[in-house]
């Protein structure tokens, strides 16, 4: 249900995409090509070009396809080729009715296409859930996946914070033990807390965020101000020492949702 309601955090990354061999080329062993016995030393410092006849095999450009709608866990988005920023290749394509020119889906015909020679080099600009994985699927090698590390991402997920507007909303006030609001509360005793019915999350905070106009003399024109009040979930437990119901309009808003380790 958050996740219908918040969608989730993309990150655009920058990535190199390219085969890497293991030492030198294999070259054709056959008996017109003994004597050439300098070709895989050469090839050591070769920058680009055509591969030589014994090594032909190098010059074979393999199809790479990255990202898939229908595997579990996969985090691919689309991307942009090279410099190219004119066509966004998507997993998927928007609806019939949102078709446009500036996305194409990901197919056969515009797989990245690399010599897995150690030389062949493409750049990718990722649009990726930076959560999730990314696959490679290739003709050659198994599944490679890629993943952002957290290192990268821990800093802004944690500062991330997500806000629900809700209006109008009934509440009540309620006296709450400081430890049921979260880090940030008094160590001990009892606080004011608004009771709404909100999502569940597996970790982060979750406050009430108003925007007030406080108590001025008559003539006066103060600013609004943000007021900040921590929630609990509302429940079927009748409680007579509350304060009677009170109509809100304000965000919803959770706090560390999106921490990383």
């Amino acid at each position: 249900m958050l996740g219908a309601l918040l969608g989730r955090p993309l990150a655009l990354v920058r990535a190199r995409l390219g085969f890497e061999l293991d030492g030198l080329p294999v070259a054709d062993g056959g008996w017109q090509y003994a004597l050439d016995w300098q070709t895989q030393q050469a090839w050591a410092t070769r920058q680009g070009g055509t591969a030589p006849a014994e090594m032909a095999h190098l010059d074979y450009r393999w199809p790479v396809r990255l990202g898939n709608a229908g595997q579990q866990g996969d985090g691919l988005i689309g991307y942009f080729s090279e410099a190219d920023y004119g066509t966004f290749h998507a997993v998927d394509t928007p609806r019939e009715h949102l078709r446009t020119d500036y996305v194409a889906k990901i197919s056969d015909a515009n797989w990245p296409r690399l010599r897995a020679d150690s030389t062949g080099r493409t750049h990718l600009t990722l649009l990726l859930d930076p959560l999730a994985t990314v696959h490679a699927t290739t003709e050659i090698l198994p599944v490679t996946e890629l993943q952002l590390p957290s290192r990268f991402t821990r800093t802004a997920m944690a500062a991330m914070r997500v806000a629900l507007r809700l209006s109008p909303v009934l509440t009540t006030t309620r006296k709450v033990p400081a430890k049921d609001v979260g880090p940030g509360g008094a160590p001990s005793g009892f606080v004011d807390a608004l009771a709404m019915p909100h999502p569940t999350s597996p970790q982060g905070t979750w406050d009430w965020a108003e925007l007030v106009v406080p108590d001025a003399p008559a003539g006066a024109d103060p600013a609004p101000r943000w007021h900040h009040e921590a929630v609990v979930q509302i429940d079927q437990t009748a409680r007579l020492d509350e304060n009677g119901p009170t109509v809100r309009t304000g965000f919803l808003r959770l706090s560390g949702g999106f921490t990383t380790k």
